[in-house]
C-alpha cells in the first residue's frame, strides 16, 4: 500500500441529518474502528471535518492500536502507509485536528506526554473489549469521563 484515495469526497455531502445530530450531542465520540478505512471516508467530507474541528474539545478517540499493533484488521498496514506510526502516537496525530480527547489503553502510558503535547486530553482505560461486560465497562468509562469534561468546561 502506497497511499489512499476517497473518490468523489470533495463533492460528496453528508447524508440528512448527520450534521445536525453532531451539532446536538453532547460529546462525539470515534470508536478504535480503522483510522484510515472506515473513519478515514467521513472525515474526508469537507463539511464533517469542518464540524468536527469546531467542536474538537467534545470530541474523543478510542484508539484501535494497542502497544504497536492494531486490535485487528489492516490499521497498522494503512497507517503505515500515510506515514504515520503504528502506535496510540500514530493515531492521535492522524486525528489531532479533530480531536481534544484520547482514550489510551493503560499499558501504553509512556505514550500519553506525546498524545498531550498534540493538544489532547489523554485517559487511561482498558481497552480490551473481548466480551460483552468489557464493552459495557468502557463504555460507561467513556460516558463518566466525558461527562466530567462538559461539566469541567
Amino acid at each position: 500500500v502506497r497511499g489512499v484515495r476517497f473518490r468523489g469526497s470533495e463533492t460528496a455531502e453528508p447524508a440528512p441529518g448527520v450534521l445536525q445530530a453532531l451539532r446536538k450531542s453532547e460529546f462525539i465520540l470515534i470508536g478504535p474502528s480503522n483510522p484510515v478505512t472506515s473513519i478515514g471516508p467521513i472525515l474526508s467530507l469537507r463539511k464533517i471535518r469542518e464540524e468536527l474541528k469546531r467542536r474538537r474539545e467534545e470530541v474523543a478517540v478510542v484508539s484501535p492500536i494497542l502497544g504497536r499493533a492494531p486490535v485487528s484488521g489492516p490499521a497498522g498496514k494503512l497507517l503505515r502507509a500515510l506515514g504515520f506510526e503504528v502506535s496510540p502516537k500514530g493515531v492521535a496525530s492522524y486525528y489531532r485536528e479533530v480531536a481534544g480527547h484520547f482514550f489510551l489503553h493503560s499499558s501504553d502510558r509512556g505514550f500519553a506526554p506525546f498524545i498531550e503535547d498534540l493538544g489532547m486530553k489523554v485517559h487511561l482505560a482498558n481497552l480490551w473489549m473481548r466480551n460483552l461486560g468489557e464493552r459495557r465497562r468502557l463504555a460507561r468509562k467513556i460516558l463518566e469521563e466525558m461527562a466530567h469534561q462538559s461539566r469541567s468546561s
